[in-house]
């Protein structure tokens, strides 16, 4: 006697089944962020009308400035300034923070002894640091990298520490008992394991490197926008000021993307490869 068995049914891939609701889910959040805004620059229209121009300019009056800064020398040099102190500062953070972390994590005494320390550096903020740097290099851009790494660089150290620690027992024995080559553990079972840990770290550290080079330059005179703001508050030139602090947030928006775009496609590509 034979038993009939059911036929299977041919099964898609599971990324050919999920790609149409994530393209869904992504216009979805685009439309939601335009909506966003929108719905910002009306409210700021509306205060603008409500407490008068001289106040809080109109959004058309800024963007009018900020058309007009757009072709100038010297708004673009404060952008630059402003990015290459950001960029400089991301760049120690991590060179710094994801050896320090994997070092913290990978080991359980050294985490325990250091804990207090990094939970105690962590907590103090970034402005309080600016009269050191000032001490040592002036307002320069010495100054705001300084600075920088002593305020951002503890998210890379958290998250790579994080990323050490909760990777799976079992990897870890199986490298063990099979005496797996310290060089194989590390390039085909801790970075794949610790990599996104240390993207959303770096996500993290750009932000909030920019906000930090932008207090250094609005607090402690170093060139960039937040100098150049400082400069159009002076002489009461309101448009401009908030042609600058728009500036300062597109700038923002856009390293945001940025980081958002290379740590998915590193990430991406890292598991195409361990595929």
């Amino acid at each position: 006697m034979t038993i009939a068995t059911p036929e299977r049914r041919a099964r898609k891939p599971l990324g050919a089944r999920s790609r149409p609701g994530a393209h869904g889910a992504a216009s979805t959040a685009g439309v939601d962020k335009l909506v966003a805004a929108i719905a910002a620059v009306l409210l700021w229209a509306a205060a603008s009308a409500v407490v008068g121009s001289d106040t809080v300019p109109a959004p058309l009056t800024v963007a009018r400035e900020l058309g007009g800064l757009v072709g100038t020398s010297q708004f673009w040099a404060a952008v630059v300034q402003t990015l290459v102190s950001t960029a400089l500062g991301v760049l120690v953070c991590v060179a710094i923070g994801v050896p320090l972390g994997i070092l913290i994590g990978a080991n359980a005494y050294v985490r325990g002894s250091t804990g207090l320390l990094v939970e105690f550096m962590r907590t103090i903020p970034p402005v309080a640091v600016i009269p050191l740097g000032l001490l040592l290099y002036g307002p320069s851009l010495a100054m705001k990298v300084l600075v920088i790494v002593l305020g951002a660089v503890w998210p890379m150290v958290l998250h790579a520490c994080y990323s050490v620690r909760d990777i799976r027992q079992s990897h870890r024995d199986v490298a063990t008992v099979f005496d797996v080559p310290r060089r194989v553990r590390w390039l085909h079972i801790y970075l794949p394991s610790i990599l996104p840990g240390c993207a959303l770290g770096l996500r993290i550290v750009v932000t909030v490197a920019l906000l930090i080079s932008v207090a250094c330059e609005v607090v402690g005179g170093a060139p960039g926008v937040g100098n150049a703001l400082v400069q159009a508050q002076v002489a009461n030139d309101l448009p401009l000021s908030y042609a600058y602090i728009v500036t300062a947030a597109l700038i923002g928006v856009a390293l945001n993307l940025a980081t958002h775009r290379l740590t998915t496609s590193v990430i991406g590509i890292r598991s195409r490869g361990e595929a």
